[in-house]
């Protein structure tokens, strides 16, 4: 994923300002979206230094499937 144009543009200093700074990963269950987002998670604070905010939804746990409960962590995360 590292190497992708999508993804390169999208941790670019270039990226336009006025932009959301979202990366938006889908698939079907199983596909290993969540082990992907987890390593993008971990180049993003140990290779480029950025701060970020994240959560994974989980259907396995219905506190995890809240939007609410996302938007919640999201915002401790940055303050």
């Amino acid at each position: 994923i590292f190497d992708r144009p999508e993804f390169r543009s999208w941790v670019s200093p270039d990226f336009p300002t006025g932009s959301a700074k979202l990366l938006w990963i889908h698939g079907p269950a199983g596909f290993g979206k969540t082990i992907l987002c987890s390593r993008v998670v971990e180049h993003l604070l140990s290779e480029i230094g950025a701060p970020i905010a994240h959560f994974f939804f989980s259907s396995d746990f219905k506190s995890r499937e809240d939007p609410y409960i996302a938007i919640r962590s999201r915002i401790f995360q940055v303050i």
